[in-house]
């Protein structure tokens, strides 16, 4: 066991993905004197391969993830005014969200779907005009989502890193064990030992294997594969295409130079890297949305989104433990780039508020 070191930090994140850079931003805003704990980079993370949607009625949340969602989609503007202020990294959030409907759309459940829209988004059908869509289209009836959005979450990533850069500490060490004693929190990773005041685990799928957190998971934290294409082409769509198809969701988000290709993949697989199989598929799949012979992958990656532990499937954010110095930010499924900067900042709030009582 390693030696308890002495310098005491005011909080203790672990994890250094979309979610934990998100607290590591918020905690140093507060004038908490932060540590991140991560043994990789920011490549190694769910959000490097994500699409970047921030679209939470195009994608069909409902229930409380949906009303966590309109929550979070009002956030991301601010977010990302504050974080440009701190940062040298350009920021846009790009609207419109095309989400193509079939013939079958007038019956349930696509129809409860396409009513859902309608009610808490702003959209506009196309396709029932002349020439509404361009030739490209492999549908011929979509609905617009005018007021939902992506964003490049590798950007959002550099500027987190570039905003956090003089007040947070980062150290490459992989969190082994937590143990609360005389009320402080002791982390014990790999490489050395860390003490802090509290201590939010941000570690997604990963949650799972740090010894000493399993009594208070209410469940098992799992992680679902996504796999996503950087493609480079001159023929990119005009929106974002998010398809709910018979095969799975698949999305299509332009790039400066291209498009980004993702699907959901196996859950049970946690290989990073895209199968030949694979990236055939996703082009198939994308061909049948967007018409590109002409496009080339120039980038495949894949990565592990953690499912939640509650069975509402809903994300697990608040204290863990009944002295509040243990917290979580788990389970957000592939919704962690939109709910992220929203969850983080309420999470992180309650936290500076235990530590300053």
């Amino acid at each position: 066991m390693a030696a308890l070191p002495t310098t005491t930090h005011d909080l203790i994140i672990i994890g250094g993905g979309i979610a934990g850079r998100f607290c590591a931003w918020n905690a140093t805003n507060r004038g908490l004197r932060t540590l991140l704990l991560d043994p990789d980079d920011a490549r190694a993370s769910a959000a490097w391969a994500s699409g970047g949607m921030l679209a939470p009625v195009a994608e069909g949340l409902t229930g409380g993830l949906l009303e966590i969602g309109l929550a979070a989609r009002a956030a991301w503007p601010d977010a990302i005014r504050r974080l440009q202020q701190q940062s040298a990294t350009p920021l846009t959030l790009d609207h419109g969200i095309v989400v193509p409907l079939a013939p079958e759309t007038s019956r349930a459940p696509m129809a409860g779907y396409l009513e859902q829209m309608r009610a808490r988004a702003d959209i506009v059908m196309l396709g029932d005009e002349p020439d509404a869509l361009p030739a490209q289209a492999g549908f011929e009836r979509a609905a617009l989502v005018r007021d939902e959005f992506v964003v490049a979450p590798r950007a959002v990533l550099a500027a987190l890193a570039q905003a956090t850069a003089d007040s947070v500490e980062v150290v490459r060490d992989k969190a082994e064990q937590i143990r609360v004693v005389s009320g402080a929190v002791h982390v014990e990773g790999t490489a050395a030992a860390y003490t802090g005041r509290s201590v939010v685990v941000c570690a997604g799928h990963r949650a799972g294997l740090i010894r000493g957190l399993e009594p208070f998971l209410p469940g098992t934290v799992t992680g679902e594969r996504g796999a996503l294409l950087y493609v480079r082409s001159d023929n990119r769509p005009p929106w974002t295409i998010f398809d709910h198809g018979l095969t799975g969701v698949t999305y299509l988000v332009p790039t400066d130079d291209g498009y980004r290709i993702g699907a959901t993949a196996d859950p049970e697989d946690r290989c990073r890297t895209v199968r030949p199989e694979e990236i055939d598929l996703l082009l198939s799949r994308a061909a049948s949305l967007w018409h590109d012979p002409g496009a080339e992958v120039v980038e495949a990656v894949a990565g592990a989104r953690p499912v939640g532990p509650l069975t509402t499937g809903e994300p697990l954010v608040g204290p863990l433990d009944p002295d509040r110095r243990i917290w979580g930010l788990l389970g957000m499924h592939r919704n962690g780039i939109l709910f992220s900067p929203f969850l983080a900042d309420k999470l992180i709030e309650k936290v500076a508020v235990c530590l300053s009582s």
